[in-house]
């Protein structure tokens, strides 16, 4: 027999094992976790302590796996909008109990498993290994230990996976065949990664090639890579795994923007660890990143200052920053800002520099990078940049300042909209309702007719949603003439009549089903004005006080 063979059937024995090993220790898992209530017993899941209550401790309980299966699959991971990513967040972790008549054993593994794989997928690396080591019985599986090693390697900590690989060997040694390699390489045993090698070769698969091709020239005897060839090879993928992103370092060699377009949060997150990655494309993953609360500002602002620009190009950013495109002008008016000493060009800089930043729904995390103090005020030049001025104020929650500087140049109606904008988002923020400011707001408002602004049909929504009216502001609002563009689509309507049925009756399983359905991986403040207000009566209804606020705010800059 073959050496080949001779291997393929060793791998055919290990995997026959694991089956029958991972099935025993399902069960026993099983007997020790499970909980008894009325005669019906539940699987219980939960990152931190099993008594936890949570909001979403019964989301499960009368779903069958079917129903758990297709809820998990649509978590929209790779959404750009941070409270939504909180909220699968805890989903994922947060307590939770399952029917043992509605679900099996081993469809609960499964249901572990999709778990594990949706954390992974959003980046949340730690909290797969705090799984692992709680419930080490049901996650001793290929499957929890291949993401595992995978999350070593997109935080490039190669050792630390090299050696879960190690320990757990005759366990992965199929699924992990060209981490095997890679480690091998690393610890110089390179005959045993050229005999990986020429079995990967055997299988023949095109996406192969590059790790291949860039395996054996780690190992070649000048130790010199050809970073053109490889990186001519790696252009004909369209998509890459975890094994080839960490494997990127080595060839020092950089993905290209269409492949890092269709990352997962646990790709963008290995973006910024990774140096050999061109700088635009670490900036583009920053911007996504801190938009979803992953990174703060501090990191953002290192990003912007990673770009290069010659000196001639900052000192005339405010004539040419026009010319580029969004993510590559926003460095260079950065960069600019902080070399500017001159108070009114450096202000004329950050206007642009929020102007720029609209369009990408970024004010609110661009207004931290920059400083604003109260001298600036005096270089307003027109209403327009009071405008967005008060924006950078009120996104601080400085709302005294974001008035103040209105007043300077006034104009009807977008300073009566921006004033009204201010005035329910300090509500929000401090739980205490001005109703006198806003009375006073919608005294100016009403008088203005056929009112077709976008802005001011959000601003009336979330008065409607979040305050408890009295019978004079109801009056206010009724007078208040609305343009009768507004187009509802079947779907729109119907989703708006389901949402405020489920959410009323406190149906929390459909009511965030259909919610993932709607916003799915678009940016929330670019739905329309129908969408966000199902979404935002679903989070109100539900009692998601602090998610309703953070979407609220978000819409009223």
């Amino acid at each position: 027999m073959s050496i080949f063979l001779k291997i393929k059937f060793f791998l055919f024995l290990i995997i026959t094992f694991i089956a029958v090993n991972i099935r025993a220790q399902q069960i026993e898992f099983i007997e020790e976790y499970s909980a008894k209530t009325n005669k019906v017993s539940f699987f219980n899941l939960s990152l931190y302590d099993k008594d936890t209550e949570s909001l979403w401790k019964n989301l499960f309980i009368d779903k069958d796996y079917d129903q758990i299966s297709l809820f998990l699959d649509n978590l929209p991971v790779n959404s750009k909008n941070k409270v939504l990513q909180e909220i699968i967040f805890q989903i994922l972790t947060s307590n939770k109990v399952f029917a043992k008549n509605r679900i099996s054993d081993e469809q609960f593994s499964l249901i572990f498993n999709k778990v594990i794989d949706k954390l992974f997928i959003t980046g949340r690396f730690n909290e797969i290994e705090f799984f692992y080591s709680k419930y080490p019985k049901l996650s001793n599986t290929s499957f929890v230990l291949q993401k595992m090693i995978e999350g070593n390697l997109l935080r490039n900590r190669h050792t630390e996976a090299c050696k879960i690989l190690e320990k757990n060997f005759d366990e992965n040694l199929l699924n992990l065949g060209k981490i095997m390699i890679m480690c091998n390489i690393i610890n110089s045993k390179f005959d045993e990664a050229k005999l990986g090698l020429q079995l990967l070769k055997e299988q023949n698969n095109p996406g192969d090639l590059f790790f291949i091709e860039l395996a054996f020239s780690l190992m070649s005897e000048e130790n010199e890579l050809d970073s053109k060839g490889l990186k001519k090879t790696l252009d004909n993928l369209k998509e890459l795994n975890p094994i080839i992103i960490s494997s990127l370092q080595f060839a020092d060699i950089s993905p290209n923007f269409e492949q890092i377009e269709k990352f997962s949060i646990s790709g963008l997150l290995s973006i910024l660890s990774n140096p050999s990655v061109e700088r635009e494309l670490k900036i583009y993953c920053s911007e996504i990143l801190v938009k979803i609360g992953r990174i703060d500002a501090e990191t953002l602002s290192d990003a912007y200052q990673l770009s290069r620009f010659k000196p001639s190009e900052v000192e005339r950013a405010e004539k040419i920053y026009k010319t580029l495109a969004p993510n590559r002008a926003r460095p260079l008016l950065y960069q600019a800002i902080l070399r500017d000493k001159k108070p009114e060009t450096r202000f004329d800089k950050i206007i642009s520099l929020i102007k720029v930043s609209q369009s990408d729904n970024l004010i609110k995390e661009i207004s931290k990078l920059v400083d604003i103090t109260d001298d600036l005020k005096v270089y307003v030049k027109s209403n327009e940049e009071a405008v967005i001025l008060s924006k950078i104020f009120q996104s601080r929650g400085l709302y005294s300042d974001a008035r103040d500087v209105l007043s300077k140049n006034y104009k009807k109606p977008e300073s009566d909209y921006r004033k009204m904008a201010i005035e329910l988002s300090e509500a929000m923020q401090k739980s205490d309702t001005n109703f006198y400011r806003i009375e006073n707001d919608l005294d100016l408002v009403k008088s203005i007719e056929n009112q077709g602004s976008v802005f001011l049909k959000k601003i009336i929504m979330i008065i409607s949603l979040y305050l408890d009216l009295n019978q004079e502001e109801i009056e206010k609002l009724q007078e208040i003439s609305i343009s009768k563009e507004l187009k509802l689509s079947g779907d729109d309507f119907k989703n708006l009549l389901l949402a405020q049925q489920l959410s009323t009756n406190n149906d929390f399983f459909n009511s965030i089903s259909l919610m993932f359905k709607i916003v799915d991986e678009d940016d929330f403040e670019n739905l329309n004005i129908i969408k966000i207000y199902t979404l935002l009566t679903i989070l109100k209804n539900l009692g998601l006080e602090n998610e309703f606020k953070s979407l609220s705010e978000r819409i009223l800059l």
